[in-house]
């Protein structure tokens, strides 16, 4: 097997100063104003709201399920979604996910 050569520059030859303006630019294009408020805060242990309950579905009283598994997923985002897959792919039905959401998505559900 023979490699050929890329077809990047030499070193010499790449403009350094234009490359970071280029970069500074494009960074400066994705900070948002609120920067760090933007996000849920840390110290307050994961009891925010946000954490807690699900705003895109009510909660629905109802009773306990009492029933015999053969396996219980919990979680019902990407990984959870994948496992309850290959569980019906070797014959596993009797299984359910376990989520705290009001559906499955994980994080495309929350995200919407």
């Amino acid at each position: 097997m023979t490699c050929t050569l890329s077809d990047v520059p030499a070193a010499d030859a790449i403009d350094i100063p234009a490359l970071k303006a280029k970069y500074r630019e494009e960074r400066a294009r994705r900070m948002r104003a609120d920067a760090q408020e933007q996000y849920a805060p840390s110290d307050d242990n994961l009891t925010h709201d946000t954490y807690e309950h699900d705003p895109y579905t009510p909660i629905v009283p109802r009773d306990a399920i009492d029933e015999d598994l053969d396996v219980l997923v919990m979680g019902a985002g990407w990984s959870g979604v994948q496992s309850a897959v290959y569980l019906r792919k070797m014959g596993v039905t009797n299984f359910r996910n376990v989520d705290h959401a009001g559906d499955f998505g994980g994080t495309w559900y929350w995200n919407r």
